[in-house]
């Protein structure tokens, strides 16, 4: 790193991906004992807990978390099999479930909020705020650059997921056949305390 203003080509996403996988370890050491929880189902859990309030759908999750549908699905299923979340239908759309924490899981939403924020500091620990604020709306820019290139996906994913069958068998059958690797898939968790449109608004 010391060489880094010499370097003929910068690779971002060489950092990125470290710094990732770090945040994946952190998360599987902190994890709640005895709960059997991955770091995406720590921050599935943070972002419902947040948005408690408010009707949760499938899709709102694949966007916070920059996720596949088959992901989201996959991994929502198991979260249903081990009683962390479920899912119940609303008047207003037979095609859609809104997604909800159990008890069980809203019993242990405050450590993981508590333990997010504990992450988050140390990630920014020596960094001023306009260097925080920067460094956020260069993440977003990545994030843009990768999306206008047409091979990650776009909005119309949001769109797809409103035709899941309301009964979820797609979801659970992918499930099942997944089961025994979805714990393994990980995202990048350390920012879903916001909405990306509220993110947006408070760095501009």
């Amino acid at each position: 790193m010391d060489d880094l203003e010499h370097s003929e080509y910068l690779r971002p996403s060489l950092e990125i991906r470290a710094v990732h996988n770090l945040i994946s370890r952190y998360w599987n050491v902190v994890a709640p004992p005895n709960s059997m929880m991955s770091g995406v189902n720590m921050s599935i859990i943070l972002f419902l807990y947040e948005h408690r309030d408010e009707d949760v759908f499938q899709y709102d999750i694949e966007q916070e978390l920059s996720i596949t549908r088959s992901t989201a699905s996959r991994v929502i299923s198991l979260m249903e099999k081990k009683g962390y979340v479920e899912r119940s239908s609303v008047p207003w759309d037979a095609r859609v479930r809104k997604i909800t924490l159990t008890g069980k899981a809203s019993a242990i939403a405050e450590e993981v909020r508590n333990t997010a924020d504990r992450l988050e500091r140390t990630l920014f620990d020596g960094f001023t705020r306009d260097e925080q604020l920067w460094m956020m709306r260069a993440f977003e820019r990545m994030q843009r650059n990768l999306l206008s290139t047409g091979l990650v996906g776009t909005g119309k994913e949001l769109e797809d997921s409103l035709r899941e069958p309301p009964d979820g068998s797609q979801a659970c059958d992918s499930e099942e056949r997944t089961a025994s690797n979805a714990d393994e898939i990980t995202t990048d968790t350390t920012n879903t305390s916001n909405r990306r449109n509220e993110k947006g608004d408070a760095l501009r």
